[in-house]
């Protein structure tokens, strides 16, 4: 193993191929040019930045300029601003995200070259499955709560390769290839690219209807959720929480409703819910109590506010636990945990004003983020900016919206994005 010059262990072989589960493809040896169409999405930035500290040549295009195509670029990146077939061309893998269609001038100047091209996930698949994945799904909060447990691992000293859906603002990437055997990562329901995923451990922080231009119904999406609960290895460990009806309905069919657990996987439930094995338990703002079995085992305290983060906290740390992480240390890593980016980020404050980003594109999320900037600024007059996030989930959410920016003083709501 030699290392970048950012110090980071660059491998020529970074998958171990005898370790993959049913491959579709294999990675082309280091050094061969892997192209990435729609590069400037979080989850293909961040998989073009682990396969250049692999040493690949990494180039990509995006229909548009952004801050992530711009970081890309100042990385060593070469971004390509709008599709042409001629921006393809040489490349030895092709790689494309969700949003990417399959008329896309790369996309079908590479097929007809003969080029393998294969949607971000399956990569994603390959290289997580090739180690001991932890991942982390769930309507809410799966990108706080993999950044959180990505953290945890550092500080464990066990070097994990993380994806994130979002920038861990102590790392200031959302992605990095690490030496160890775990890789922590998020694992996305949209376009049921989850299903790529075998993982060890598998956590859920909650079921809601979402992308209903992929799952019309709430029945369809939580079959697919069944389905990659079905792929937890043998001897894995299933985290479902306690305060969530959609995960009570998850454990219902994966333990007792006709549809066999995974062989030998611990079905576990975290949350406040009486009976969970692992619980928090204190109110407000201050430091919470975390048992496991009804005994005291760490006291957590987190910089980033309001109880959806305590309960996604709770979560990374009972996940931690299924890879040997003592309980305290993990708190201890929580409380300096400095959030991901667009996650109740503060911007600033001008006069008497202060600015915070969310990217709360639910209204579970909305109403969420709401009363988190009532727990941290108790008092103030709470002003929500909103954009609407797509047109199929706005009409089909509309109401829900509603009730949920009534959590505000005041509303300003913008066009559909």
């Amino acid at each position: 193993m030699t290392h970048d010059e950012q110090g980071v262990p660059r491998s020529s072989s970074p998958i171990p191929q005898s370790a993959i589960r049913n491959p579709q493809f294999s990675l082309p040896p280091a050094g061969s040019r892997i192209h990435i169409v729609g590069i400037g999405g979080i989850g293909t930035s961040a998989l073009a930045r682990v396969l250049r500290h692999w040493g690949y040549a990494v180039s990509g295009s995006d229909a548009a300029a952004s801050d992530v195509t711009a970081a890309l670029a100042a990385e060593g990146i070469a971004v390509v601003i709008g599709h042409r077939a001629e921006s393809a061309a040489g490349a030895d893998l092709l790689v494309y995200s969700a949003a990417v269609r399959g008329d896309n001038p790369e996309l079908v100047a590479a097929q007809a070259a003969g080029v393998p091209a294969v949607k971000r996930a399956a990569l994603l698949g390959l290289i997580a499955n090739a180690r001991s994945p932890l991942a982390v799904a769930g309507t809410h909060g799966k990108s706080t709560t993999s950044a959180m447990l990505a953290t945890i691992c550092d500080d464990a000293g066990r070097d994990p390769t993380f994806f994130v859906g979002a920038i861990l603002q102590d790392y200031g990437t959302n992605a990095r290839p690490g030496g160890g055997d775990l890789v922590v990562v998020e694992a996305d329901e949209y376009d049921r690219s989850f299903l790529q995923l075998w993982p060890q451990v598998a956590v859920v922080t909650n079921v809601e209807h979402d992308h209903p231009d992929i799952y019309p119904t709430y029945g369809a999406m939580e079959d697919a959720y069944v389905e990659f609960l079905a792929q937890v290895r043998p001897g894995g460990a299933i985290l479902l929480s306690s305060d969530d009806p959609g995960c009570d309905r998850l454990a219902l069919r994966i333990a007792g409703g006709g549809v066999a657990p995974p062989r030998g996987a611990a079905i576990i439930r975290y949350g406040r819910a009486a009976g969970a094995a692992w619980r928090i338990e204190g109110e407000g703002a201050g430091a919470v109590t975390v048992l496991h079995d009804g005994a005291a085992v760490a006291e957590l305290t987190l910089r980033v506010p309001g109880e959806h983060n305590r309960r996604n906290a709770l979560a990374a740390l009972a996940a931690a636990s299924q890879v040997g992480i003592d309980p305290a240390a993990a708190a201890a890593s929580l409380a300096a945990f400095g959030g991901i980016g667009r996650r109740f980020e503060l911007k600033g404050e001008v006069g008497q004003v202060t600015v915070v980003d969310d990217y709360a594109h639910h209204p579970t999320e909305v109403a969420t983020t709401l009363r988190a900037a009532r727990e941290r600024f108790p008092g103030r007059l709470i002003w929500a900016v909103f954009q609407p996030h797509t047109f199929s989930r706005t009409k089909l959410l509309t109401r829900e919206f509603a009730e949920a920016l009534a959590g505000a003083d005041r509303v300003v709501l913008l066009d559909i994005y």
